[in-house]
């Protein structure tokens, strides 16, 4: 019977909804988006291993920690002037480390809407010029990721220990990693995202993810007052 009632309501509020065509409110998505994330800190730092205060010693701490510079595929999906992917070349020295970056170098593909700020089309644009690195052991792929990662994975069979680091701020972007890289996923692969903190997108890509395929995972560590998280899947 109650359910019954709820169900009735339910139809009643979609109707008025329709009816009095209330507009969708970005701002108050994201508040909520945001209550998520931080209802999901509070479930699960308890996994925490360490929570630093910058982002280099997160990513010295999974070297040298977790991974212990063991040979690592690693894949880094936002390159822009290469700060991130070069630090991870000097960290991880094994001479059999593979590094492929993803990154159209021409900019965000859409706007990025944040109640807090906003940015444009083509913000972190590099005006198509890819980073110069003389480490052979890196690779990058210009274009966008809807496009160069299909075509990658074709071909690619993570052999070592596979990290990967999603710093696209997009939603759209992140969600679409996460489902292609799916069916490769091995052992021992750790995920690093870089604006996790914002609720509704690199966040809310990763939790319909994880409920759409039934992934489960741990935390393992954390920067910047948890803005920044690495996971492990399992």
């Amino acid at each position: 019977m109650i359910n019954k009632i709820k169900f009735f309501l339910g139809r009643k509020i979609r109707d008025l909804i329709f009816t009095c065509r209330i507009p969708y409110s970005y701002y108050i998505d994201y508040i909520l988006q945001f209550l998520k994330y931080s209802n999901w800190i509070k479930k699960n730092k308890h996994q925490l291993l360490k929570n630093f205060s910058e982002r280099d010693d997160l990513y010295i701490f999974l070297n040298e920690k977790i991974i212990k510079n063991q040979p690592i595929d690693y894949l880094e999906f936002g390159v822009a002037d290469g700060t991130s992917f070069r630090q991870w070349l000097s960290l991880n020295n094994h001479p059999s480390s593979k590094f492929y970056g993803f990154d159209t170098f021409t900019g965000l593909p859409e706007n990025y809407s944040n109640p807090l700020y906003n940015l444009k089309k083509g913000e972190f644009s590099q005006n198509g010029k890819i980073p110069k690195i003389k480490d052979k052991r890196h690779k990058f792929f210009k274009g966008l990721i809807q496009k160069t990662l299909p075509i990658f994975l074709k071909k690619f069979k993570p052999r070592k220990y596979l990290i990967v680091n999603v710093d696209v701020d997009l939603y759209s972007s992140t969600l679409f990693i996460l489902s292609m890289l799916e069916k490769i996923l091995i052992k021992k692969n750790i995920f690093i995202f870089d604006e996790f903190a914002t609720g509704i997108h690199e966040f809310r890509a990763f939790i319909d993810y994880k409920d759409s395929f039934k992934r489960t995972y741990e935390l393992v560590a954390s920067s910047n007052n948890y803005s920044r998280v690495s996971l492990k899947i399992k």
